[in-house]
């Protein structure tokens, strides 16, 4: 299993590179954002590491 890795400072950039990896066929459960910026992940509609 490959696993990749992609690294921002920008949420908003976090969020549109997730939703083009669903585009792509890749299910939202196998999708993980981590962040240190939980307040600013509120307004984001992304996958979230619990």
């Amino acid at each position: 299993m490959r696993r990749f890795y992609y690294i921002s400072d920008d949420l908003d950039d976090l969020e549109q590179i997730e939703h083009e990896l669903e585009s792509s066929g890749i299910a939202r459960p196998q999708i993980y954002l981590l962040s240190n910026d939980d307040v600013g992940l509120e307004g984001h509609d992304v996958n979230r590491v619990a």
